[in-house]
Order: C-alpha cells, then sequence, then structure tokens
C-alpha cells in the first residue's frame, strides 16, 4: 500500500515539448509568451537577447487546442505606445520546429515579425550543420 501511495504522489504525466527557435534581428530584448486560448494570459516561455538566436522549448500546455502555437511578444525598453505583437497561430506535430523571427522598427515595434513552421530535418542548429 505505501509504494502505491509514494507512485501516486510522485507520478506525473510525461510531458512533451516543442522546439521554439527565435531569431531576434531587433536591437531589443525580446520575452516570449505562449498563448493557451484566446483571451487568457500567456505562459511566458523566456527572453531571446538581441542580434541573437535563442532556442527554447514549449510545453504542450502553453499549446491552443489541436497543438496551435500563438506566440506575444513584448520588447524590452520599447517607447510606451508601442503594444506587444501576438502572432497568427500555427500548427505543430514532431516533425516541425517552430521559428520566430523578430523584427523592430526604432521604437520597438514589432508588427514585422513572423511566426512559421519547418521540417525538423531542415532546421540548422545556430552555427551548425543540419541536425
Amino acid at each position: 500500500m505505501s509504494a502505491c501511495a509514494a507512485l501516486w504522489r510522485g507520478a506525473k504525466a510525461p510531458q512533451h515539448f516543442f522546439p521554439l527557435i527565435v531569431n531576434n534581428q531587433s536591437d531589443f530584448e525580446v520575452i516570449v509568451y505562449a498563448i493557451p486560448s484566446q483571451g487568457s494570459g500567456g505562459i511566458r516561455i523566456g527572453n531571446a537577447r538581441p542580434f541573437a538566436t535563442t532556442t527554447m522549448s514549449v510545453s504542450r500546455n502553453a499549446l491552443q487546442p489541436s497543438d496551435i502555437l500563438v506566440v506575444n511578444i513584448r520588447s524590452v525598453g520599447a517607447a510606451r505606445s508601442v503594444r506587444s505583437w501576438t502572432s497568427p497561430g500555427v500548427s505543430l506535430d514532431s516533425t516541425l520546429v517552430a521559428e520566430l523571427y523578430v523584427r523592430a522598427d526604432a521604437s520597438g515595434n514589432l508588427r514585422r515579425s513572423s511566426l512559421f513552421t519547418e521540417e525538423a530535418s531542415a532546421v540548422r542548429p545556430p552555427g551548425g550543420r543540419r541536425q
């Protein structure tokens, strides 16, 4: 009986993560949030430094139904009048990698950013060969 109790307390369902490659081509650090449902607050995924490529992990519970990823990004240090940018949704599965391309204007507006997917086999790790 005590063995079952220990398993019950410590047992968790395995969590599945999806890679998100953030290519920040702006001179602003950005904070990346996943939006699990319309109208909900975001789940913070991480920060991406300026002019750098950062790989983040997005857990399945941060996705919308049917494994749809929607991100919201905010510029650190942007003008107060600048709003965050929310992407259209992209569908993920085990063969795809999500890529977020961040572009900002001088005030920190991120509306020229884009979120898309690529086949995992076609993605090159930063500074390396294809995986």
